[in-house]
């Protein structure tokens, strides 16, 4: 499935009956563009590749193996928290929760759309990347301004992972402790601008360190 905007209409995935609307689609359950999270109900069972911990940030984390999981009734620390992934508090304070690559993702699609420059900073961008900045003397908001730009290019890397990092032919490359690489499936030969995403993990909480090619 690819993602679109403005769509309304229902998709049957495997996991039950998904209605979208005014947003995009990420597989396992995860619409954009409006904050709502929908999956299907009761206790199914899937076979899925995942890699080894990468929560921990465990050298070896890109090894991958297949395995049954219960999408309804085991803990899974990368699974939606119950409210959301997207907390608003009755002053207008904005927590964003991403516990795993496609609710990085989904923060990435919001923030640009919705032109949230400060909360894509304070939320989506990782400490790192931040300092990176700093220590040359740019506002890390440049980052978001680039992004921006290429918003187009940001959507079509993201069009490659319907299913985010449970994509067939996508796995976690670990590049050190709690630095991950997610490639578009298609490698150099998609002739992509962004052909990988890195990701550092600060604190259980899944944040941008770049895109690359």
């Amino acid at each position: 499935m690819r993602v679109r905007r403005g769509l309304v209409r229902q998709e049957r995935v495997r996991r039950g009956l998904v209605l979208l609307g005014g947003g995009v689609l990420l597989g396992g359950g995860v619409l954009l563009g409006g904050g709502v999270l929908l999956v299907g109900a009761g206790c199914v069972y899937e076979h899925r590749t995942v890699t080894s911990s990468p929560l921990a940030g465990l050298p070896g984390a890109q090894t991958s193996e297949n395995v049954r999981v219960s999408t309804g009734r085991t803990f899974d620390p990368t699974a939606t928290p119950t409210d959301g992934i997207r907390k608003e508090d009755a002053m207008g304070n904005v927590t964003l929760r991403s516990r795993s690559p496609r609710h990085l993702m989904a923060h990435l699609y919001t923030t640009l759309a919705e032109n949230e420059r400060e909360l894509f900073i304070e939320q989506v961008l990782s400490r790192v990347t931040r300092e990176e900045f700093t220590e040359r003397g740019l506002d890390p908001g440049l980052a978001f301004d680039e992004l921006k730009l290429r918003e187009r290019d940001v959507l079509r890397f993201f069009n490659t992972l319907p299913f985010a990092e449970h994509t067939p032919g996508v796995h976690l490359e670990s590049l050190g402790p709690n630095v991950f690489r997610m490639r578009s499936p298609g490698g150099r030969d998609t002739g992509l601008r962004y052909q990988y995403m890195d990701m550092v993990v600060e604190r259980g909480e899944w944040r941008l360190r770049w895109f690359g090619k």
